[in-house]
């Protein structure tokens, strides 16, 4: 049976739409910091050492990602080797670009479905996602404190209190929240992440495992940034940068 035209279509579109603004918005920011000419000539003159810094450091993450994801399976009681793993990330990687929030990522279920059974592979990549999304609003929260922005260090710790809250109610009170108005039509949704995080909470090593990962990528994504500031001369700490 063939599938529908229109999914197909409407992804088509949105996929488009969402690449012609990324396309724009970057074209707007090259103009309006210094112009097209200091954008070639900062390209120009970056110092390769620091690229190649940088690059290094941007594949080490996707390296913590494969194993990321191959530990959140464990805890799922499924066997995913790294080489496969890692094709799977690789292959879903460059769609980021069009994809908000990197919703691409759930393709990856799809890719291994032949090994990993779809609803227990979704459910894992939720579950990665939720406890990278705790560990980001953590280490912003602490970057805003440090640097004296309590307004928004408040605002990001309620958000990480909130998260924690939602994943509680995910694992004791699935009845409640499937019967949300928002979340009614998507009980899979909360079915997969239920059983992803059900799993993963009776393995607490695995849930510090995940969470350290998650810390470290982090850490290296700042490093990408500080590295390639370096490479085209910008006088910037590595503290300013992580803060």
């Amino acid at each position: 049976m063939t599938e529908p035209a229109v999914p197909r279509i409407r992804f088509g579109w949105r996929a488009a739409v969402t690449l012609a603004l990324t396309l724009a918005i970057m074209a707007l920011l090259v103009r309006g910091f210094g112009g097209t000419g200091d954008f070639v000539a900062a390209v120009r003159r970056a110092r390769p050492s620091w690229v190649g810094v940088a690059f290094a450091a941007a594949t080490a993450c996707v390296a913590l990602t494969t194993v990321r994801w191959q530990i959140v399976l464990g805890g799922m009681g499924q066997s995913l080797g790294f080489r496969r793993a890692l094709e799977v990330v690789l292959a879903s990687w460059p769609l980021g670009l069009v994809m908000p929030s990197r919703a691409n990522d759930l393709l990856r279920a799809v890719a291994v479905r032949d090994v990993v059974p779809l609803a227990v592979g979704t459910g894992s990549i939720l579950a990665e996602k939720a406890i990278d999304l705790l560990v980001l609003l953590a280490y912003a929260a602490l970057g805003a404190a440090v640097t004296g922005l309590w307004p928004l260090a408040a605002l990001l710790a309620a958000g990480l209190v909130a998260e924690i809250v939602v994943l509680a109610l995910v694992a004791t009170r699935r009845s409640w929240l499937e019967g949300l108005p928002w979340l009614r039509t998507r009980p899979k949704v909360v079915e997969e992440l239920f059983a992803a995080m059900t799993s993963l909470r009776r393995a607490p090593g695995r849930l510090v495992s995940i969470a350290g990962v998650s810390l470290v990528i982090r850490v290296l994504t700042v490093a990408v940034t500080h590295a390639l500031l370096i490479a085209v001369g910008a006088d910037v700490t590595l503290m300013q940068t992580l803060l």
